[in-house]
């Protein structure tokens, strides 16, 4: 009898999870429906309007990005050709790229030219003079 019971209680139970699947599913059909009506009614005016203004803000993001390279490398003294290549890409002013070139050349003709012992030496007066200063 409590075996018969037992079975009885797991055919009530299968019973309300078929009844809880198909409610389920019906109201999933329902929110489908709903959504696809939702996406025909959206404006194609208001897509295409939100299209354009997403596109003018991505480019005035670019504008920015370049406009902060642009100061980022017009404010740093450039000892590498990596960063003069960098320079050339980015930069449009004549006037600033040739003081770029110019201070790179300067530093690359004083590095070759001066000795280790001369390096040595100002190295030591400028870190008595001035306290400890790096190259």
């Amino acid at each position: 009898m409590e075996e018969i019971n037992n079975l009885y209680q797991d055919v009530q139970d299968i019973e309300s999870i078929i009844f809880d699947f198909n409610k389920i599913k019906t109201h999933i059909t329902f929110l489908e429906n709903e959504t696809a009506s939702l996406k025909m009614k959206l404006d194609p005016d208001f897509k295409q309007s939100l299209e354009l203004k997403i596109d003018h803000l991505e480019q005035e993001y670019k504008k920015i990005e370049n406009e902060i390279k642009r100061i980022d490398l017009s404010s740093k003294d450039c000892y590498t050709i990596s960063e003069i290549k960098a320079l050339f890409e980015i930069l449009n002013d004549k006037k600033v790229i040739m003081e770029k070139c110019i201070s790179f050349t300067n530093s690359l003709i004083y590095d070759l030219s001066i000795s280790s012992e001369t390096f040595a030496k100002i190295s030591l007066k400028n870190e008595c003079k001035y306290g400890t200063y790096k190259y």
